[in-house]
């Protein structure tokens, strides 16, 4: 074999190696490309979801601790309608004013937090996730969610339907120990909300970016939303 075939046999060797190296290297760069986009994307993504779940959150906070005032404003203004000697009709007036204007923010704010989960629920439906409808974990939910709805109902019509004039000490106690039970049916969907943004995370971010997975405290006694779906783990009840 002369020199020239040698020459010409390790320069198509070279060229051979080449243009396989090039092609490794484009199939190695469109994969990190596409997995770049791709946790790209689901950042955006869990970053709308988180968004959304701190503004839900904090306006349940409100609302709860606007029920608890008012429970304590109302209370006082029961004992005042019904005082010896009674208040003057202007008095009254006052008092039935500041009753409408609260109990219409008390019903005006539950209505809002529903009609925000309700987008909620179908962001999380349409948004990329696998958290979409027919998911376990959106599933369970969306249990808890028809709870705080039913909740937030229940307080909104037993306020509205207060009278004034006509309720009882024992009837005003009883509707206060009503509006507890409903506010915890609606802090069990906070604590909900918060254990689906953790499987959130933990399946667009933790595992895609080799960070620390996020943990739900099974031991705690409340409700909790697991993969296996919805848990009650509070004393004395039975689990879902």
């Amino acid at each position: 074999m002369t020199a020239e075939q040698v020459t010409m046999i390790v320069a198509v060797a070279a060229l051979f190696l080449t243009i396989i190296g090039w092609i490794i290297t484009y199939i190695s760069g469109t994969k990190m490309i596409k997995k770049s986009l791709k946790a790209s994307m689901d950042y955006e993504i869990y970053k709308n979801v988180l968004d959304r779940t701190n503004a839900i959150l904090q306006k349940i906070s409100t609302y709860t601790t606007s029920l608890n005032s008012h429970t304590t404003n109302m209370a006082t203004v029961l004992n005042e309608v019904h005082s010896s000697p009674e208040p003057t009709a202007k008095r009254f007036d006052q008092l039935a004013e500041q009753w409408a204007n609260e109990t219409w923010g008390i019903v005006t704010t539950g209505f809002e937090i529903q009609k925000e989960v309700l987008e909620y629920m179908r962001v999380l439906d349409m948004s990329g996730t696998d958290f979409h409808s027919e998911a376990i974990i959106h599933k369970a939910l969306m249990t808890v969610k028809l709870d705080a709805d039913e909740a937030i109902q229940s307080i909104n019509n037993k306020w509205v339907e207060l009278d004034l004039v006509n309720t009882t000490v024992k009837q005003y106690e009883r509707l206060k120990k009503d509006t507890q039970k409903e506010i915890t049916k609606i802090d069990d969907f906070s604590n909900c909300l918060e254990d689906t943004l953790r499987h959130i995370y933990n399946g667009m971010i933790a595992r895609n970016t080799n960070r620390p997975i996020k943990f739900i405290n099974q031991v705690e006694h409340r409700k909790m939303i697991t993969d296996r779906g919805l848990l009650d783990n509070r004393l004395g009840v039975n689990k879902k």
